[in-house]
């Protein structure tokens, strides 16, 4: 059976259903050695030769056909690329490694460049209609053909995932990191449309051609900068292509992504393109302040169209729970407590103190700096001098001028409020601002009882207080 692009041709019956032919002879390619007639040489270039222990099917000729084969194929004996004839060594690239000879030639007379239509990756249709279009993906780009004329046979498209060996005609082929061919089964004439979709944030490009391995030159068929989408019509049985493409330069967005709390963070993203910045915010300027926890991105559109995007998350530490009130009060007999004890911080008071609390016995403003995961928190603290009552408990009016009234030492200013009950709860006496006045003339001599309230600081005192005439 002889297929030719993938497509039977003819077949021959041997007479020999089922059997096994075996020999001692050399197998000769490109030869055919006949005792009586001589050497019949093979007028032609080949490529790509490869022996099976078996017959394949047609759908395994044409799924092979176009595309590089790996060394442990199933039922491939011999694979000979003929890409390489260095020293008249033919190498076998199949598992067996059964390398063959040049004869009666050499390297440099034998070896030509190949334009045989073979990628490292393949996809193909012969469809009875070309009601839908064949694409190949890759790394780099969408490649596929449509709108192929019903007259077409069949499409095979590949991929090289390497750069061209000739980059002639190619501008900025650096940018070049592998290229596609396709190969079309049907006469010459016969239109189709390539689609070249290019991945990524690619927003451009130019798209170059050549006819395949043995054209010397590349040629730019489309340029469409503020399009990842090129087409291109032809009716070409053959065809390879190359693509510059066009990318925003990549930006970043610098800024804090650990913020104290109570403070602002400041982003700002690299432009270098001197493209059309939009922030996820709306906002349009080189900077962004921030004052919450998030994700923000940043996107640059050029002139072009490309657009590139960078992001940044940014947390806001949560501000301890200082539990110090705004305002203390203290007297010289009893120092107060300041107490700012926060779990995993560090501590500096304004008076030296590095402890988590203070005992304080003067009036004055006291500051603490609270540090928690290199975050600094003050706290203020107006510390005033508090009543410092001295109550007696038993008062003599008997008119000898010492101990006559209920005298309250210690309080500066009328500041306490004093109630008087007798033993059973009945009060006696009352004042709102209480001057040191009571002498008890209008109750009897007995055991009394009182209660003090500080206006200043809201503050309690009771006791018992005994009254002897």
């Amino acid at each position: 059976m002889i297929y030719v692009d993938g497509v039977l041709e003819g077949k021959v019956e041997t007479g020999y259903p089922n059997t096994i032919l075996s020999s001692n002879e050399k197998l000769l390619l490109g030869n055919y050695y006949y005792v009586f007639l001589g050497n019949h040489f093979y007028k032609g270039q080949v490529d790509e030769v490869r022996i099976w222990k078996k017959a394949l099917t047609e759908e395994q000729i044409r799924q092979n056909m176009c595309s590089t084969l790996p060394a442990n194929a199933a039922d491939l004996v011999a694979y000979l690329k003929l890409d390489n004839l260095s020293e008249g060594v033919v190498v076998d690239h199949s598992s067996l490694k059964m390398n063959g000879r040049l004869v009666n030639t050499t390297p440099a007379v034998a070896g030509v460049t190949s334009g045989a239509p073979i990628g490292d990756k393949s996809v193909y249709r012969y469809p009875k209609k070309w009601d839908s279009s064949l694409e190949l993906v890759s790394n780099e780009a969408n490649f596929s053909v449509a709108g192929v004329d019903p007259a077409v046979q069949g499409f095979h498209l590949y991929t090289v995932q390497s750069p061209p060996a000739s980059t002639n005609g190619i501008k900025s082929p650096e940018k070049v990191k592998e290229y596609f061919g396709l190969f079309k089964v049907g006469a010459a004439g016969q239109k189709y449309k390539v689609h070249f979709r290019q991945a990524g944030s690619v927003c451009g490009g130019a798209l170059f051609r050549r006819q395949d391995n043995t054209a010397g030159t590349w040629s730019q068929v489309a340029d469409t900068v503020a399009s990842p989408l090129m087409l291109y019509t032809s009716s070409a049985n053959y065809g390879e292509f190359a693509v510059t493409p066009v990318t925003a330069s990549p930006i970043s967005i610098s800024g804090p992504g650990s913020v104290c709390a109570g403070s602002t963070a400041t982003l700002s993203v690299t432009n270098p393109d001197h493209g059309q910045i939009v922030w996820s915010t709306g906002d349009k300027t080189p900077e962004l302040t921030v004052t919450k926890s998030g994700t923000y991105w940043a996107e640059v559109t050029t002139a072009g169209g490309c657009t590139t995007r960078d992001e940044l998350t940014v947390m806001f530490e949560e501000e301890p729970g200082i539990l110090l009130p705004g305002e203390a009060f203290v007297c010289e007999r009893e120092p107060v407590q300041l107490d700012a004890t926060t779990e995993g911080a560090t501590y500096s008071w304004s008076n030296g103190q590095v402890t988590p609390s203070i005992k304080i016995s003067a009036p004055g403003i006291y500051t603490v700096t609270i540090t928690r995961e290199n975050c600094a928190y003050v706290k203020d603290i107006v510390v005033s001098g508090d009543e410092c009552p001295i109550i007696p408990n038993i008062i003599t009016p008997n008119g000898d001028g010492k101990n006559d009234s209920f005298v309250v030492n210690g309080v500066v200013g009328n500041t306490l409020e004093l109630k008087i009950f007798n033993r059973w709860g009945k009060s006696v006496y009352h004042s709102d601002r209480y001057d040191n006045s009571w002498s008890a003339a209008e109750v009897p001599t007995g055991v009394y009882y009182y209660q003090l309230t500080s206006s200043r600081t809201q503050k309690v005192y009771k006791g018992w207080l005994e009254v002897i005439k």
